[in-house]
């Protein structure tokens, strides 16, 4: 599995963590490490005991991200700016 020059959604995709129609599975860590381990980068991925029997619902739990629904909620607007004023480029240094 080829996972750089993705973007993160193109990889939770590829990874098959973040479908509607997600079915929870043991990592296959090896998988894991091979592909992270074969870009070649200056981090190395190794086994963690801890995570040897992880499910991939017990990594969407620590992901920081809400994937269920019903745990989201739709956000009132916040006021409108008119932005027409605002300069064409700034530069900090040349005003300040």
């Amino acid at each position: 599995m080829k996972l750089n020059k993705l973007s993160i959604d193109e990889i939770c995709v590829k990874l098959n963590m973040c479908n509607d129609d997600f079915q929870d599975f043991i990592i296959d860590h090896d998988e894991h490490i091979r592909t992270v381990n074969s870009m070649k980068t200056t981090w190395h991925a190794g086994k963690n005991n801890r995570f040897l029997t992880t499910k991939a619902s017990d990594v969407r739990k620590t992901l920081g991200t809400v994937v269920d629904k019903k745990w989201t909620f739709k956000l009132s607007s916040g006021p409108q700016y008119d932005v027409s004023d605002l300069p064409e480029n700034f530069d900090s240094r040349a005003n300040w």
